[in-house]
């Protein structure tokens, strides 16, 4: 691949198909050639991103230091028992991680989540897929920092190798696949839950995973278009069939996957079903069948209705396998955890759909201290449950909390971790030490991206381009749907689904500053220096604030320095 096409985005470079009068050429657009360098780039990146994710996974927090009184000597993954609650604690958990390391080994020993006293049946509100996930590290590494952390690891660092994959395709080159990666694997927050066991990295994974699919799917789709039209199929409405799409299949048990693991994954499966339909009436209107739309709709529901809706449910339904198999050690299938001890298929089934109407009444009347729980959106499930007025009251107010309209801005960061070691302790070696595991973006990204979603918006309403599209409507669905909850209790790292599209737009900026095949000589060095000075600045923030992903002992002043506004304190 020449230089001049390696940074166009939009462009067939030389090396690809020359054009010609097949359907194929007219559907299917080219990929770079240069299938050795892309592979090499992806899989520098994902050692890079592996190194830096799995690098002292283990020895994440300061009481690691011999020094400390509060573990037994020797042990770093000790557990106690809390004098107020009587539940199980483990010293090396940090922020949620108590919540989902619990239940990681509830499911390993039972199927279904116990108590935090580990006595009886346990309620969760969230689904049990990415506690699976997180159950999966403990079995294969054992119960310690490193084995309850290990998945979340694995599944940042896989995001940031399948990140490099779907830039290279959509924007066709693999430079430009190069930089959506690295950013990716530059980005605080993504980083700091890569190495937490927290269920966000997972969603944000299922959802990433879907939308490689879902490109691929549009691709398969159009290569079997071609392929047919080519061999002499009738271009006469409604046109060929298209067959088994397995690339959407997939899809839809990404999707599944991402709402088995939170319910926020609910969001984005209209902008994934609305875009695949879109795609097969465009690729229908491009081969001039009359009434596009009519003519997908004939020859693609069967490959787009289910995949969006009933594989999805299917999927989220065998992740509670445990649960149906749990007996009396499920929550709600006794009368003691409020359910009615049905028998049989039908009792089951009433049961589980109970359980699922109690956890969304939880989420539902969970609030912020400031509204009253009334109007959730976050599960529209009409007129099934059994409205509970009751207000889930968190007590205090959490003090990380932050609105959707901040998220962008990272106007309020969510210590994971704050301690202030004593001098002596921890590596600490000033009068006064701060040592902090803070979830947050890189910011060279996070606010670059406002302006990049701009400039994505003006792409589309100038050239109505499909990629543009994606990008928005991907985004508008994982986002908007939050502002709707203005009730509810949100943290910034509820935003980490966000990331893939905001670097996919932040890359599309980039091609369009390095130009096309046409571009003068001064746009492309003019367009290449920003792009690579914008890569650096990503790079130097990132290790800036590095100290404060993994919680490195630092001097007061030192910790200070990286608090730039008063809402990351």
């Amino acid at each position: 691949m020449t230089a001049t096409a390696e940074l166009t985005p939009a462009s067939a470079p030389a090396g690809r198909h020359a054009p010609s009068t097949s359907w194929h050429d007219k559907l299917v657009t080219p990929l770079p050639t240069d299938r050795l360098a892309g592979w090499v780039v992806t899989l520098g990146l994902g050692l890079f991103a592996g190194l830096l994710r799995f690098w002292h996974l283990g020895s994440l927090l300061w009481f690691t230091d011999p020094t400390d009184a509060k573990r037994p000597p020797g042990d770093f993954s000790g557990s106690y028992v809390d004098k107020a609650t009587g539940c199980v604690r483990y010293y090396q958990d940090i922020f949620d991680e108590t919540y989902y390391h619990h239940d990681a080994l509830s499911l390993l020993k039972n199927g279904v989540e116990q108590n935090c006293q580990n006595t009886g049946p346990g309620f969760v509100v969230h689904p049990p897929l990415g506690k699976w996930m997180i159950g999966a590290g403990i079995h294969v590494f054992g119960n310690t920092p490193f084995g309850w952390r290990a998945a979340s690891a694995l599944a940042g660092t896989l995001a940031v190798v399948i990140m490099v994959r779907l830039a290279r395709r959509l924007f066709g080159s693999t430079l430009l696949g190069g930089v959506a990666g690295l950013i990716f694997a530059l980005d605080g927050l993504e980083f700091v839950l890569s190495r937490v066991a927290l269920l966000d990295i997972f969603v944000m994974f299922f959802e990433l995973v879907a939308l490689a699919t879902l490109l691929l799917d549009r691709e398969h789709g159009r290569r079997r278009l071609a392929a047919r039209l080519d061999a002499g199929a009738s271009t006469t409405y409604p046109g060929p069939r298209l067959g088994f799409r397995y690339w959407r299949l997939l899809t839809g048990v990404f999707l599944g996957a991402a709402l088995a693991t939170k319910w926020s994954g609910l969001y984005v499966i209209p902008a994934y079903a609305g875009l695949a339909f879109a795609w097969d009436v465009g690729a229908r209107r491009v081969a001039g069948i009359p009434r596009p739309v009519r003519a997908a709709i004939r020859r693609d529901w069967l490959g787009w209705v289910p995949q969006y809706t009933l594989i999805p449910i299917a999927t989220y339904t065998l992740t509670w396998t445990g649960w149906f198999l749990g007996g009396k050690n499920a929550y709600d299938r006794t009368p003691q955890s409020g359910g009615t001890a049905g028998t049989g298929f039908v009792g089951t089934v009433r049961n589980w759909m109970g359980y699922q109407c109690q956890a969304y009444n939880f989420h539902k009347n969970l609030t912020d201290n400031n509204h009253k729980g009334d109007g959730s959106y976050l599960l529209p499930i009409i007129d099934y449950c059994k409205t509970d007025t009751a207000t889930h009251d968190p007590g205090k107010l959490h003090p990380y909390l932050s609105k959707p309209i901040g998220w962008l801005f990272l106007s309020r960061p969510v210590a994971f971790y704050y301690e202030a070691p004593p001098q002596g302790q921890a590596g600490c070696t000033s009068k006064s030490c701060s040592k902090e595991v803070l979830a947050i973006g890189t910011p060279a990204i996070w606010w670059a991206s406002v302006a990049a979603l701009v400039v994505v918006l003006g792409i589309w309403m100038a050239r109505r381009d499909w990629r543009a599209a994606m990008i928005l409507i991907v985004f508008a669905l994982g986002f908007f749907p939050w502002m709707l909850e203005e009730s509810r209790q949100m943290f910034l790292f509820y935003a980490i689904p966000l990331l893939p599209v905001i670097v996919l737009a932040i890359t599309m900026v980039g091609g369009l500053l390095l130009g096309g095949p046409d571009a003068s000589v001064t746009r492309k060095k003019v367009g290449g220096l920003a792009v690579g000075g914008y890569v650096t600045l990503v790079a130097v923030n990132f290790f800036w604030l590095y100290p404060l992903f993994v919680g490195t002992t630092m001097s007061y002043s030192s910790w200070h320095a990286r608090m730039w506004f008063p809402g990351w304190i």
